[in-house]
């Protein structure tokens, strides 16, 4: 359940809930079918951290690959992002542009596949993951798709190394919490004061060191 799409609703009551839903649903799979090992996939916010904790929880083998972020809209020569449609709507309602000009907003912001472009939930928690060693090397920084609407060719190349390390710790038997240690979590926390991410990142960090058994609190 997206933030973004529930905020100032009821369904806001269901976003972090929904982080464990998922997890308890990935689990459920894998524990279910007797996987090796597996490659868990998010894209938009409460998915991200969801598509990790199931891994730690058990000490599976196994890599988180992220979507990727959107590329940006453009209006009038402009870059617009979904903040910009939050933004037209007040704007609107503060009588500072007209309904047309909100309503071109609203259809230029978001062009194509991907999560919200800025360091959101998202993109937060994508660039703490693959800092804690759970996903390949510059896959937080890859938009999911090209200006044509197509997966890009980076994000492809994402889902091929992801697959080339999934099999990799497959075969020297390296485990979800051999990789996020103690120091692991330092990093990740590192990386998301360092590049300003989204406070849901504390939330996201404490749930995922819960599942990996590291000693980790807010103070």
């Amino acid at each position: 359940i997206s933030d973004g799409e529930t905020m100032g609703t009821r369904g806001m009551r269901y976003s972090l809930v929904s982080r464990d839903l998922i997890a308890d649903c990935i689990e459920t799979m894998h524990e279910g079918y007797l996987a090796d090992g597996m490659i868990t996939m998010g894209g938009c916010d409460k998915s991200v951290p969801g598509a990790l904790m199931p891994i730690l929880r058990n000490d599976s083998i196994g890599v988180m690959l992220y979507g990727g972020s959107i590329l940006p809209g453009r209006l009038d020569g402009n870059d617009l992002t979904v903040i910009s449609s939050f933004e037209a709507i007040g704007a609107r309602g503060a009588n500072k542009i007209d309904d047309e000009q909100l309503a071109k907003v609203e259809r230029n912001s978001c062009p194509g596949a991907g999560a919200c472009g800025g360091m959101f939930t998202a993109n937060t928690m994508s660039s703490i993951i693959e800092a804690l060693g759970m996903s390949v090397p510059y896959s937080a920084a890859h938009t999911a798709v090209t200006s044509d609407n197509a997966v890009s060719a980076y994000k492809m190349e994402d889902c091929k190394k992801s697959v080339e390390a999934l099999f990799t710790c497959m075969k020297q038997g390296i485990t979800a919490r051999q990789i996020c240690t103690r120091k692991a979590f330092e990093n990740a926390i590192t990386i998301m004061m360092a590049l300003g991410g989204s406070t849901n990142g504390v939330l996201h960090l404490l749930a995922l060191a819960h599942e990996a058994e590291v000693d980790l609190e807010l103070e």
